[in-house]
């Protein structure tokens, strides 16, 4: 004879199984950012304990200059990659928000 097992209760309604998943999702994201926020922590003391956070160099960077704005300096110069990338996030996010609104439509329907 085997032990009974425990089996967790199922929601009854779609929304409730919606709403469960939705709070697994939030946890989800609230743990994310939480090592994110970890993660940038240890760089910053990790630079700072290292002393290159506050050296001679890393301040001498902050030095500004008289600007032409005709002439801007090489390292403020456009990187395409970048810029391409950028625009098909925009576009993708279109996207994706223009299916989620069909599905929406569509959602009692079928």
């Amino acid at each position: 004879m085997s032990a009974p097992t425990l089996e967790p209760a199922k929601p009854r309604s779609r929304l409730l199984r919606l709403a469960t998943l939705d709070r697994l999702a939030t946890a989800v994201t609230w743990v994310f950012w939480f090592f994110a926020a970890l993660t940038a922590l240890q760089v910053i003391l990790a630079l700072t304990r290292s002393g290159t956070l506050l050296s001679n160099a890393l301040l001498g960077l902050l030095v500004t200059w008289p600007v032409d704005w005709v002439h801007w300096p090489a390292s403020w110069g456009l990187s395409w990659p970048v810029e391409w990338f950028g625009l098909s996030l925009i576009i993708f996010a279109r996207i994706m928000r223009v299916s989620a609104a069909m599905r929406a439509d569509l959602d009692g329907t079928v």
